[in-house]
């Protein structure tokens, strides 16, 4: 999938959450960082509104968490 066909899924997805919300609702959603910036261009146009978007820094790879081996 292109950088624009993500987008265009992402605003489809959103315009149907944001059909479905009642007004003020706060819809929270998760991506990673690298597709951050569609994930933004297609919440802008479904969505009146930014509210904040909250950052969490990971200090270990997930390639460390997700194998038996731990570097010591």
């Amino acid at each position: 999938m292109t950088k624009a066909e993500f987008t265009g899924f992402l605003r489809e997805v959103f315009k149907q959450i944001a059909a479905a919300s009642q007004d003020g609702a706060l819809i929270y959603t998760c991506i990673d960082g690298p597709h951050l910036h569609e994930l933004l261009n297609a919440g802008y146009e479904a969505f009146d509104e930014l509210k904040t978007v909250i950052c969490w820094g990971k200090t270990t790879p997930a390639w460390v968490r997700s194998t038996v081996f731990r570097p010591s």
